[in-house]
């Protein structure tokens, strides 16, 4: 456009419908403007849970992640937290992703970034509509390296997004009507092998492991000493707490509070070998979307477009942390989202804009 100084990307529908995307996320076509890194997180739209402290975040020119913004259907559309972008509809009820890369205009001005704008379709004077049904199935799934390490089998995939739109006319040549769902579902198992508790010995006390190292863990011996002992100088014998008692106290060192805790710690065979467990973060996710057109005559237009999300994640661990000892937790996350836009434009003749 040789009258506009801003540098914009248009990805239309043509390409969004020939291009196909394992994330289902509608932002993932920013990536085809120049310039523009994106980085596919959580709220990426048909790919998993809305989540409020992460998000999809995109480069743009260089600048930094937290300094674009993401809108839908015109309206802001990305959270408070790092300015990442919030949910947005699935692939097949998008019309059009607009990328500003440059001199953007003032009507984006929240940020120095880019701004990526999510169009949704409208009906037409004919209906149309489409279902859709994505999985990953096992078979055609890779093993990932984790796994291939310590030669366990492959989980079980189960991604599952189903769905549909429907679109056209209420009032031929003045009202339309556009409708999207979609849910998604995924409960396939997932493994940490981040934690290296200790053994069966340590827990009750013989912490005489700490002395011998597993092979291969990169850990080095470690001596206990007496802390209640002058300048902590006195080596605990084989570092054995559970028949040890200080000469300067005459009682043991081990609590009794920390022994009935420590029944309900996972334990390796020796010390240093990571904890490998296996576990599920069942997500259920569910977005809706509405728009209505109305014309009035040739030169007044307005669209009104109702956008909903809500889902709900089980976590295996407390405060987010996946990396947490099985048997604390879990965590029920809930989410909700909500958009509307309401648009109107009116052209007062062909020579006056």
């Amino acid at each position: 456009d040789k009258t506009d100084a801003q540098v914009t990307t248009s990805v239309s529908n043509a390409y969004i419908k020939q291009l196909g995307s394992a994330s289902r996320a509608a932002l993932s076509y920013a990536d085809l403007a120049p310039g523009v890194t994106l980085t596919l997180q959580a709220s990426a739209g048909a790919a998993a849970n809305l989540c409020i402290t992460c998000g999809t975040r995109a480069n743009v020119n260089g600048s930094f992640d937290a300094r674009s913004t993401y809108y839908l259907d015109g309206i802001q559309n990305f959270g408070a937290y790092r300015n990442y972008a919030l949910q947005f509809p699935s692939p097949d009820a998008v019309q059009e992703v607009s990328v500003s890369t440059s001199n953007t205009s003032a009507q984006y001005g929240a940020q120095m970034g880019g701004a990526i704008n999510v169009v949704t379709k409208s009906g037409t004077n004919h209906f149309h509509g489409d279902a859709f049904y994505f999985f990953s199935p096992e078979a055609l799934s890779a093993n990932d390296a984790g796994r291939k390490f310590y030669n366990s089998p492959k989980v079980p995939n189960k991604l599952k997004e189903v769905g549909g739109t429907l679109g056209g006319p209420v009032i031929r040549n003045k009202t339309f009507f556009f409708a999207s769902y979609q849910r998604y579902t995924n409960s396939s198992a997932q493994e940490q092998s981040g934690a290296r508790p200790g053994t069966p010995d340590m827990m009750l006390g013989d912490f005489g492991d700490l002395l011998d190292p597993a092979s291969g863990s990169g850990l080095a011996p470690v001596q206990l000493y007496d802390p209640n002992y002058p300048g902590q100088s006195q080596p605990i014998p084989n570092n054995n707490l559970e028949t040890y008692i200080s000469p300067v106290t005459g009682e043991s060192l081990l609590n009794p509070v920390g022994l009935n805790l420590a029944k309900y710690m996972p334990t390796v065979a020796n010390y240093g070998n990571q904890f490998i467990w296996q576990y599920t973060d069942p997500q259920v996710n569910n977005e809706i979307l509405a728009k209505i057109d109305q014309s009035f005559g040739n030169t007044q237009h307005l669209a009104v477009s109702y956008f909903h999300v809500w889902g709900v994640s089980t976590l295996p661990g407390m405060g987010n942390n996946w990396n947490n000892v099985p048997k604390y937790g879990p965590e029920l996350d809930k989410s909700n989202q909500t958009d509307l836009s309401v648009r109107y434009s009116w052209a007062p003749s062909s020579s006056l804009l």
